[in-house]
């Protein structure tokens, strides 16, 4: 987690991330739990690789900055909270 300079990162959101991923998977046993932890850190630093190939800009706009636009695509929701059943 970045915490300082340029690039600082939200701990409360690397957290939803992860709930999301919780919910999402409902991993039982360390093993399904260390798995879930394992997605989340790969798609947060993956998320820190885009932002940086658009120059980590927070003014840049929001269908450029990864950290919104992958959840999106993937699940058709706003940044990492579940979509609401349909």
């Amino acid at each position: 987690m970045i915490t300082r300079g340029n690039g600082v990162e939200d701990p409360e959101e690397f957290a939803l991330l992860l709930t999301a991923l919780r919910e999402h998977f409902q991993p039982v046993g360390i093993a399904e739990e260390l798995l879930v932890e394992k997605i989340a850190t790969s798609y947060w630093r993956q998320a820190r690789v885009l932002r940086c190939e658009v120059g980590g800009n927070p003014e840049a706009p929001k269908q450029r900055r990864c950290a919104e636009r992958l959840p999106q695509i993937e699940r058709g929701q706003s940044r990492y909270r579940p979509a609401p059943n349909v």
